[in-house]
Parts: structure tokens; sequence; C-alpha cells
């Protein structure tokens, strides 16, 4: 919890009252006034628990065989058994036939963009391997680029170019980034009244929405709304700042797709699926959804952003407006040892954890528990339909906070959101055996309960604590005496419904603390629990510092920290070991190898790991020292970004950039460094026309440098994008390579699945691939000159390389380890003469295994192709075998 919420605390609670342990017939309840060491105590409990969901390590062991996922270094044509010959996508994962008892394990810090679900089957574990953040399924769309945001006729009001299938894939909200602030999505009941009106938070400000009609995205009026048509597909969003792929560094648009869904077999069923330490962001749907499971259990999960979209309109049912939905966890139907423990869900719709049926269902031993919900709708959603059964349910030992604020501000036709448990029972229904008890519940913004309890024997409530502002509703539907069953009531939180809580039995146990908050400092409350704040409230930067917003960014995205809690220090210098840290972090590098070239940076050293990932990527230049306490100069600071530039997408333009008056003291080795920089926006001048290279850089100059290079890096995404969506391309593979395996090298073979393997020749001839008019018509090489190529090697000696030949030309060759699995050439450098090549049908690809008089050939060993692509640009090219 940060500081300023005790500030705030202390100024809102300035007199702490006694514990109430009032006699109210019987019983004896606990009522009493919570201070700021109070709510500190729990949040510092729940951050806890949170910070040891997100790093819990992998403990699950699987008795079948264990199938590897990466989508940084896997390939589908692998067989996936280990992860140095892993699998790549979701799609093969979902192909693939599983025996019971196998295992999935995706690679940590990896992440699958995708719309197609991971369908989990019966008798599958799926986990995660290596080291670093959960394996990440990301289900919405990437929007950021102002490229991607085209002005419309109306002022502020900006639609997305792509078209988005309202029918399929309609948005629930908009991320902007990464949490910093959300869309607020507008839609109309019956009558053409605007849904989303009052009072709205869109992560920055808070405002009212106008009330009146809405007709169409022309009505668009507040910050952050928008609106996604449901004939044409287009998403409009009002801006009033601009266009907002210039205001947003990242902006994502949370797409209708399911992050992980449980499959039935011929049983019926889902069952014996274990999910572990996964994360599942940005689907408007359900993260991870399932229906009639038997032996199922969800651990170490995080689900985030989930939710929103529009299921249906239901006038049948008495809706007037569109209903949205989205759970983070859920079942529908029945459930037999079902396990949902030690997940972590923040911005849900929703429900965090939901096991629901309107039909009569059976709940069997279903166990909820460790479990941290924050910032969603409602933490827990449990009922079924009259008639259903429950027995052996356990909820214990959750922590829920802030529900009903981020973007779950408002349930159009429901009020405002915010229950920790909901609808725990419909109607009568049998119970045995169902106990709630030592869960958490911190400062919702709807009510305690909101659960519903009629027949005659009920949930066991317990031992649980809240902190909630009074007068909040405490429960919809509670029981005005649960013992006998008879009649209902509606509670408002505070002293005297608690009182009727303990004379009727329910909440034994149960601590009840209260705080009283005007709407002001309810609203001033809602503001600080905001994702966006708390971060980057510095008290040594003013609202009119020159490098607020810079300072903002990199706090709220954890790239810089303040030199103490409340202090950024912003002209404090930026030593080299902070700035390789920073650029690490920008690369989100988990990587915990110290391993460095330079004597002065030792293993046990705090930035070992950041200086090691900066040698290894060439963002530094290995050397006998590293410096790492001296501080960073600019020239130094842009040659940096420039070469962090090259690695990521092996670009940097360094035409057109402007000449300074002091050019000559650039030292020569930066001299590229700083075109980059200055050229591309990153570094500006002074107003004499200086540049000061050697000028030591402050802690707010590289805010800015980095929130400006971050900008960079993504309109440079969408340049790699566009050229990889306009690039002309040939591609060879499977049947394809048939046509063009000159049969006359029998030591080059055409594997039954179409591809080509190579092995050692023996005494002459080179196995090749020829391209004799495979595609039949002639492809000029001036069109085509970038060649990719994806294999595989299997060399028994370490050492032993693969000589690749274009052509006739035996003067160059490239080599490549035995660990790579791709490659790109550039023809005009690895052919002496263009014309022998002037058409790729008269081109021979000659690859095989090489080895020297110090090496023996094992004819066992093989290299096999998979694909052979020919491109128009290098940037397509150098995409394409990522």
């Amino acid at each position: 919890m940060k500081k300023i919420l005790s500030l705030l605390l202390a100024m809102l609670f300035i007199l702490s009252l006694l514990p109430m342990n009032i006699s109210a017939g019987d019983e004896t309840y606990f009522y009493e006034k919570a201070d700021d060491d109070i709510i500190e105590s729990y949040s510092a409990e729940i951050d806890a628990r949170i910070d040891a969901i997100l790093n819990s390590p992998t403990t699950v062991e699987v008795t079948g065989t264990k199938y590897y996922v990466s989508s940084s270094s896997g390939n589908d044509k692998n067989d996936g058994l280990s992860p140095q010959t892993a699998w790549k996508t979701i799609d093969k994962v979902n192909a693939f036939k599983y025996n019971a008892g196998d295992g999935v394990f995706f690679k940590r810090g990896d992440s699958w963009r995708t719309v197609i679900a991971l369908q989990a089957k019966s008798g599958v574990t799926y986990s995660a391997y290596g080291s670093g953040a959960k394996p990440k399924l990301i289900c919405s769309v990437d929007a950021s680029g102002s490229e991607r945001w085209l002005e419309t006729e109306y002022p502020n009001i900006y639609v997305y170019a792509d078209y988005i299938d309202w029918n399929t894939r309609n948005i629930g909200t908009i991320v902007f980034d990464g949490g910093r602030a959300w869309g607020i999505h507008v839609s109309a009941y019956n009558d053409g009244r605007r849904v989303d009106n009052g009072n709205v938070f869109n992560g920055l400000e808070y405002y009212d929405t106008d009330n009146g009609m809405f007709t169409g995205y022309q009505d668009l009026s507040g910050n952050l709304e928008f609106y996604h048509d449901k004939k044409d597909g287009a998403v409009y969003l009002y801006c009033k700042e601009g266009n907002p792929g210039d205001v947003f560094s990242s902006i994502e648009l949370t797409d209708d797709t399911v992050g992980i869904n449980l499959q039935k077999d011929a049983t019926g069923y889902q069952h014996d699926i274990v999910i572990d330490n996964l994360a599942v962001f940005g689907t408007s749907s359900s993260a991870i959804s399932s229906s009639n499971v038997k032996n199922v259990t969800i651990q170490y999960c995080t689900v985030e952003w989930i939710g929103g979209c529009i299921i249906w309109d239901w006038p049948s049912r008495g809706y007037d407006y569109p209903i949205r939905y989205g759970n983070g966890i859920t079942n529908y139907a029945s459930c037999e040892n079902l396990v949902m423990r030690y997940n972590y869900a923040s911005q849900v719709y929703n429900c965090s954890f939901s096991q629901r049926c309107e039909s009569p269902a059976t709940y069997i031993n279903l166990q909820m528990y460790g479990n941290v919900s924050e910032y969603s709708g409602t933490g827990i959603e449990l009922y079924t339909g009259n008639g259903g059964k429950m027995t052996g349910v356990q909820v214990y030992d959750n922590h829920f906070r802030y529900l009903g604020y981020g973007f779950t501000h408002q349930r159009p036709g429901e009020g405002v959101g915010g229950s920790t448990y909901t609808g725990l029972t419909n109607t009568s229904i049998n119970f045995d055996g169902n106990d709630f008890y030592n869960n958490v519940s911190l400062l919702p913004g709807g009510s305690t309960h909101s659960i519903r309890a009629l027949g005659p024997h009920q949930y066991n409530l317990h031992d649980n604590t809240y902190i909630a502002n009074e007068n909040i509703t405490m429960g919809s539907s509670l029981p005005t005496n649960v013992r006998e069953g008879t009649g209902l009531g509606k509670f408002l939180y505070n002293e005297s419904s608690v009182a009727v809580l303990s004379s009727t039995g329910l909440e034994p146990g149960g601590k009840f603390y209260y705080v009283n908050l005007t709407e002001a400092e309810e609203e001033a409350l809602y503001k600080l629990y905001s994702p966006d704040n708390g971060v980057k409230v510095f008290k040594d930067i003013s609202e009119t510092f020159w490098g607020r917003d810079a300072i903002d960014y990199v706090a709220l995205n954890g790239l810089m920290s303040g030199m103490k809690a409340d202090e950024f220090s912003p002209n404090s210098k930026m030593t080299r070991a902070m700035l390789v840290t920073v650029l690490s972090r920008l690369d989100k590098n988990t990587s915990k190898d110290t391993t460095t070239s330079f004597a002065d940076v030792k293993p046990t050293d705090w930035y070992a790991a950041g200086v090691a990932w900066a040698e290894r990527n060439g963002i530094v230049a290995k050397g006998a020292s590293f410096r790492p306490n001296a501080n960073a100069t600019r020239e130094e600071m842009a040659d940096m970004l420039y070469r962090y530039a090259i690695c990521k997408f092996k670009q940097g333009s360094l035409d057109g950039a402007k000449a300074f008056a002091d050019e000559a003291s650039i030292t020569a080795s930066y001299k590229d460094g700083i075109k980059f920089c200055t050229k591309n926006g990153i570094v500006g001048g002074y107003s004499d026309n200086t540049i000061k290279p050697r000028n030591e850089a402050t802690r707010a100059e590289v805010a800015t440098m980095i929130m400006r290079f971050v900008k960079y890096l993504r309109n440079a995404k969408i340049d790699t994008q566009a050229a990889v969506n306009n690039a002309k391309k040939v591609v060879l593979s499977g049947e394809s390579l048939k046509g063009v395996l000159d049969n006359s090298l029998v030591r080059a073979t055409v594997e039954a699945d179409g591809t080509v393997k190579f092995v050692p020749f023996k005494d002459s001839g080179l196995p090749s691939i020829s391209i004799l008019n495979a595609l039949n018509t002639s492809f000029k090489f001036t069109d085509y000159p970038y060649v990719a190529i994806k294999f595989n090697a299997n060399l028994t000696d370490p050492n032993m390389v693969v000589r690749v030949y274009v052509a006739n030309d035996t003067g160059r060759t490239l080599k490549v380890k035995p660990t790579d699995t791709s490659m790109v050439l550039n023809l005009s450098e690895y052919v002496s003469s263009i014309s022998s090549v002037d058409y790729l049908n008269n081109m021979t690809i000659k690859m095989m295994p090489w080895g020297s008089s110090s090496r023996t050939l094992n004819f066992n060993d093989y290299i096999i192709i998979d694909e052979i692509a020919f491109f128009d640009n290098i940037t397509a090219a150098q995409e394409y075998v990522k």
C-alpha cells in the first residue's frame, strides 16, 4: 500500500474508536471503526499473497510424456520433447493427440497473441517451464500506433483502421498503457437512451456522461468513451488529447475469445485436468472456462483485463439493454472435485471465480481457497437452480480488494458492482457441509455479501473479515431469521445489520470494520486505488515539471523507480549500471545469467544481470571494464539506444540526421547513435544548436529519452509489420520441395512429410536443392533477393558447422551453428555474379554438414530443410524465421 494511502486515511480517520463487542441476545458481535494501521496491515497481507502467486514456481509432475512449447524459439516441426525441440504455436498444442498423464509445458517469459483458445484436454496437465514471468496468452488486439487510428468527420472521434466482426469478436474494453487508463463502453437501451450514464471513471479522470440519447458513434462525448458498431464492425473512440496512438504508448482492444477452454470427451465431462502457472490477458469473454468437470485443478494462474463484451439483447427476460458479461475462472453446470486455488484475478468485468448454473446442477467437493481478486465486479459467484445440490463446498482464505472499482465501475441496470460474494443460493437447494470462512474483503464498492439464502439448510459463513464504507449494501436478500428460514430483508452495512446477523447465527466470529467516507472522499479513494495512481506520486515532481509525463510513464511501467519511496530525484545523474538495468527491464529480460567479460562487474553485483544482458545483445561492447558506477553521458545513452534498435529490429536509419554546432566533440564511435536518436526525436538539442554529447544525463532526461524511444520502437514494430504484410514472397515447403530436389544426388532425400533431408557427402557431390522452375514461372533475382531457410540439424560433433552454397559460387560460404534453426541470405552478398542467378529457377542451394581433418563425419548425421522462402524485403525475411 502506497504511502499516500496512509496519508489520506490519516486525514479521514482522525479518531479511532474502540472495538464494539456488543451483546445482542445471546450473541456477541465485532463492529469497529478501521484506522489506517488496520487497512495497511490487511493490504500488506494481500500484496504478499499476490507476490507469492505471481512468482510461484512450477511444482507439478506428470506420469506421462512432457511436451514443451516456446513462442520465441520453438518450431511446430519439432517433436516437442525437450526445451531445445519445443513446439511453437497454440494450434500445434491443440491439434496433438495426448495420452492420459501427459503434460504440456509453456516457456516462462514467452507470450502467444492468439484468437484461438488453448483447448485443454482431459487427462492432461498444462503448466510452465524455465524461469521468469508466467507464460501469457494474449487475447486482445494490438491497436497501438497513430497509423491505426483514423480521424472521423467528428472532432476528437477516431476509428480503428481494421474491421472487427461484432458478432464473433466484439470488444469489451480498451486498455491503455498496460492499465493506466481504460475505455468506457457505450451502448443504448432499446428506447435509445445511453446505458453507461452517470458518474464514470476511466483511470485518469471522473466525469458525468451525457444522460441523453445515443444514436451512434457521433454521440461519443466523454474522454475514452468507445463504441463498437454492430453493423459495420468499426470501433470508434473519443480521445480529447488527439490521436490515441500518439497519446498512449500501447492500446489493447480486449477481444471476445476464451483464453483457455476445457474440452469435453466422450464421457460428457472435462476431467483430470490441471491448469498451473499460466496467465491470460485481454479477453472480453472469460479467461478460463469449463462446464461439467471432474477432478480438475486450476492453480497459480493470473487473469487480467477480462470480460465486458456484449453477449446479447435479452428482452424476453425483461432486459431492455445489451447484456455484458465475462468471468475470470468459471465453470458452468455441475462439478465434482473442482479446485480453484492461489489464483490472481484483476480487472474482471463480472466475477473473478465463478461456479454457476441457472438450471439444477450438482456441486460436490468444490474448493476455492488462497485466491486474490481485485478491481473486479464480484469476488466469488456461486449458485444453481431449484432442485440442485451442493455438498462439500469450501470457500476459505481468499482475499478481495477494491471490488467494483477499475473498469467494472458500472454494471448497467445493476448499479455499481463490487460484491464480495454473490448469488450463493438461488432458491431452495439441498445443502450439506458448505463453509465460507477466513476470507478477507477490503473496501468493496458495492456490497459485502449480496447473497440470497432461502432454504432451511444454508452455508456456514464464519470467521470472515470485512472492511467497508458504512451504509453500502450488505446484502440484496439476507434472511432476517436464517435458523427458521422466515422472511427476507435488505440490509445496509452498519451496526444494526451486524447485530441482526449475530442474532440469527450468521457470520459467527466475523470481524466487521467500517469507515465513513463522504462522496468526495470516496471519489478520492477511488482514484487512489486505481492502477494508474500511487506508483507515480513523487513529492519532488510538481504538476508543472517539464519531465512529469515521462517520469509518470517510466514509473508506471516499472522501468524506473524513485531514489526513495516518495522521491524520484530528477536532477540526479544516471550511472551506466542504472542505464543498462532500465533497458533490460524494457526488454523484459528475466535471465539470471550474470556472466560478463568485464573485470569490474562481479556476478553478485545488483546490476550484473543487466550488464550481462546488454553484452549478450550487443548493447554494450565487450571489454576489460564496464565502469558501472560512472555517470552515463548523453552520447553513451544515445549509443545504447541505437544498438538496442539494431538488436530488436535490425534497423536504425541515419539518413537526414541534424547537424549540431558541437558535432566535432562527439566521440567517433558514438556518432551513429547521436544521429539515430536526434533523427528519430529521441534526443533533442539545446537552444544554441548544440547537442552537448558528453554532458552527464540526468534521471529526468533518461526518463524522457526512454519514453520517446518506446514510441519509436512501437512505430518501428508497425513499420516491420507493414513490411511483412506487404511483402512479396515465394514459399517452398512440403510437397513443393519435391519439385526442386535434384534427385540425382542420392544423399538428399524427401521425407514423408515433404521435408528435405541431407546427410554428409562421401567422395563427391554436394546434396542440393535446385530451383528448377518449381512453380512453373521465372522469378527474377532482383524481385526476390532475400532467401529465408528453416531447418533442423542433428550433428553428433558439437563443433560441426553447416555450410551453405548459393548457385555455383564456391568462394563464399555461410557458417551456421548446429543449434541454429533458421537463416536469412542476401543473395547479393553470397553470389559473386548476379547474372548467374538472374532468374531464381536457375539457382541451386547446396547445404550440408561440413567436416575437417580434425573431425570424422558421421553418416547418421543429417540436416532437414523445412521451408525455403524468397522475399522482396529483408524485414519480411527476418520476421519469417523468428
